[in-house]
């Protein structure tokens, strides 16, 4: 089955009036963490893909997209992060694994679930190749930082992200494209699949570009 993994051209997608469509939203953690709740659970047969640029890690790291119960196997539930200690990318599925060195490039990320094993892939290479046993459910996958719990984490850095799509079971359920609502010029993200307007949370901010 094609999921339409691909990047979006900027003029490919037309938004509703009162939005308008930006080619990236970016987290600004000036003033605390800043984040976009997907309303998708963390399962271990979800699959992600995202458009993104890392821009700068904190002290810690910068997420990608995160939900977990905990920081304990095989509560990790599912995760993608940057980390400054090792310089690498760290791939949480229940267990984590570390990926390749991260850069400041854009690139496009994909995570599937496939006979057992969740597999990562940078630009369409694997990377990193791991069998969460013992996975347990997570939370609400965020964007721009982890969801532990209820409590976000991991988000003092800054990451653009250019689009976001989620399937569970191999159906669309999330199909973000970055926008700014009209009628106060908040920077969020447009749901195609829903149809919906996702606004940023925390005290954290998104700008566009």
């Amino acid at each position: 089955m094609s999921l339409g993994l691909h990047r979006r051209a900027m003029g490919s997608v037309r938004l509703p009036a009162p939005f308008k469509r930006v080619n990236y939203v970016m987290n600004d953690a000036t003033n605390g963490i800043v984040y976009i709740d997907t309303g998708v659970p963390a399962m271990e047969n979800n699959t992600f893909f995202a458009d993104a640029q890392l821009v700068d890690v904190d002290e810690n790291s910068q997420t990608l997209w995160g939900g977990r119960k905990s920081a304990m196997s095989p509560e990790m539930g599912n995760q993608l992060s940057f980390t400054k200690s090792s310089g690498c990318v760290q791939f949480c599925v229940g267990v984590y694994a570390l990926g390749p060195a991260h850069d400041r490039l854009r690139h496009s990320w994909k995570s599937e679930y496939l006979e057992g094993v969740k597999r990562l892939y940078r630009d369409g290479a694997l990377c990193v190749s791991l069998e969460p046993e013992g996975f347990t459910a997570g939370p609400n996958v965020y964007l721009f930082a982890t969801n532990n719990s209820g409590a976000a984490m991991f988000g003092g850095g800054s990451l653009r992200l250019f689009s976001f799509r989620a399937w569970t079971d191999g159906v669309l359920v999330r199909d973000f494209v970055p926008c700014v609502r009209a009628s106060d010029g908040v920077p969020g993200l447009y749901d195609l699949a829903g149809n919906a307007f996702y606004a940023p949370q925390g005290p954290g901010a998104l700008t566009a570009g």
